[in-house]
């Protein structure tokens, strides 16, 4: 999928996962950092949103694991999780919930690629996929369309205008 559709769907996976009750800052930060999450598993080609602003890890993780490769298993996810938990400093260890929403979205998202991602490595090479949906094509559109729908639906709930 196009980066811009993998940022729509992170962020509509955040406010999914939000409870009934919640601020609106609360909202749109869990949107935001999920909605850019949804970028990182990409950051292993430099063709990508992400890799493109970060070329030389960009390039370096292409090197080492490939495309659609570790940057997209449940492993990679987890490493990227703890890292970043890691790294962010005490009083902000609770937005690691939403980027690990945002990454999986992306890593759900690639399953209804023809190409599927490699939910299981190092432990195993299958693909898992659902290929229902061609990289830019129609059905790309259609899938942004919904989630841009659900977002909107969701907003009159959240925000307070």
């Amino acid at each position: 999928m196009l980066w811009h559709t993998h940022v729509a769907i992170g962020a509509a996976a955040a406010i999914a996962s939000l409870p009934a009750q919640v601020s609106t800052k609360e909202a749109i930060i869990a949107a935001s950092v999920s909605a850019a999450a949804a970028l990182i598993p990409d950051i292993d080609t430099p063709h990508s949103k992400i890799g493109s602003k970060h070329p030389l890890t960009s390039r370096f993780i292409n090197f080492v694991l490939g495309h659609r490769g570790a940057m997209h298993s449940l492993l990679g996810c987890l490493a990227v999780f703890y890292l970043i938990k890691i790294i962010l400093p005490i009083s902000l260890q609770h937005l690691s919930k939403y980027i690990a929403i945002g990454y999986m979205s992306h890593l759900a998202a690639d399953m209804l690629n023809p190409a599927g991602v490699p939910l299981m490595w190092p432990l195993s090479g299958k693909r898992y996929r659902i290929p229902l949906v061609k990289t830019g094509g129609i059905s790309e559109k259609i899938v942004l369309f919904f989630v841009a729908l659900f977002i909107i639906t969701k907003i009159e709930h959240v925000f307070i205008f």
